[in-house]
């Protein structure tokens, strides 16, 4: 692991499709170090897991039935920026809570060679890369756990040379940390290493983002007790959309940490529209496709528990606004709870349809 400090980030692109997109990632907002996760100088792959207790719907086609992944974004480094790297763009499918580092139905994206941009920096230099797919993928799950990440080549010479991922830590790390979820939250970073799945032995977050035209909604914990400025959530108002969005805290009336929750929604076709956040109950995978009214499938049970918590408009990149606030009573009875959510987004005119959102999913832990 190398720290970050210094390092520049440039960006790269390939075209984009005309079509509006959106990215969705699970990253608190702050980045605080850059590693090879468990590879050191060998060969294989660096993983993000996205898994469905918490998330459904990503990246899902008009339809609501099948997924449209168009590209990826993240943000790479090499140690030696005049040394081209060579990598691949993985999403493997799961194996018992980790990725399926072996069989060939479990890799199910494998797109490149890719290389790092040209450079005649000797030093570290990092770059924010947008891939486009030539074809979009219909191979992303709608409903299972999967991971994506990246296939990079050996690097006998790290932590000299060699190209590694941006992460943030959930927890301290050295002198920084760069997330804020509750203690013993789920590691969700993994690697393949000689065919088998590994994790880091710290949490962290490598981050590896999707692209497609699907409207995204990710939450964010709101911990008003954080003071620590080693970690840089607190720039971000103490807000984390990262695992600290996952794993809130919720100390019930022992207190004094219960974390308040914190919506985003990015929906670039409807931009300057609306977007309104539900609450609801899970009823699985598929969700419930609703033509005419909204592409995309409602993962919530309407007939059910349904509430409509906040609306906000929409401008180019999405928004955040708070569902509630630190130390909210509905928090501190919402220790060892699952809470699942959903948003529809509408365009300026109101124009039916409208687009729905993955399912985004809380665990608050004590």
């Amino acid at each position: 692991m190398r720290s970050l400090l210094l390092v520049p980030i440039a960006l790269a692109s390939t075209a984009m499709a005309q079509t509006p997109t959106n990215l969705f990632e699970i990253y608190s907002g702050c980045t605080n170090y850059t590693s090879r996760g468990s590879l050191g100088v060998n060969a294989g792959e660096i993983m993000l897991q996205v898994p469905s207790s918490h998330f459904a719907g990503v990246a899902q086609d008009a339809a609501g039935g099948g997924t449209n992944l168009t590209g990826f974004q993240y943000i790479t480094q090499d140690q030696n920026g005049s040394t081209t790297e060579t990598y691949f763009m993985v999403v493997r499918a799961d194996n018992s809570g980790a990725p399926d580092c072996t069989t060939t139905p479990g890799r199910l994206i494998y797109a490149g060679p890719l290389t790092t941009p040209a450079s005649t920096v000797t030093t570290p230099v990092a770059w924010q890369i947008t891939a486009t797919l030539a074809t979009a993928s219909t191979a992303v799950p709608l409903c299972n756990t999967f991971y994506v990440g990246s296939e990079v080549i050996a690097a006998p010479l790290w932590a000299n040379d060699g190209q590694s991922f941006h992460i943030c830590t959930y927890y301290l790390l050295g002198t920084t940390q760069a997330d804020n979820p509750a203690p013993a939250a789920p590691n969700l970073a993994w690697d393949c290493l000689a065919g088998a799945p590994v994790q880091p032995g710290s949490a962290r977050l490598p981050r590896f983002g999707l692209i497609a035209g699907a409207a995204v909604l990710n939450l964010g914990n709101n911990d008003a007790t954080l003071t620590n400025t080693a970690n840089c959530v607190t720039t971000l108002a103490n807000v984390s959309f990262g695992a600290g969005g996952m794993w809130p805290e919720a100390q019930g009336a022992s207190g004094p940490r219960n974390d308040g929750l914190n919506f985003r929604v990015r929906d670039a076709a409807n931009a300057n529209g609306l977007a309104v956040v539900f609450l609801g109950q899970n009823i699985g995978c598929p969700g419930l496709p609703l033509a005419g009214l909204a592409n995309g499938a409602l993962y919530l049970n309407p007939g059910g528990i349904f509430l409509q918590l906040a609306q906000a408009p929409l401008d180019a990149a999405g928004l955040s606004t708070g569902l509630l606030l630190p130390g909210s009573p509905a928090v501190a009875s919402a220790v060892n709870r699952v809470i699942d959510f959903q948003a529809f987004t509408i365009g300026a005119s109101f124009a039916l349809p409208g687009n729905l959102t993955n399912r985004a999913s809380v665990a608050y832990l004590p």
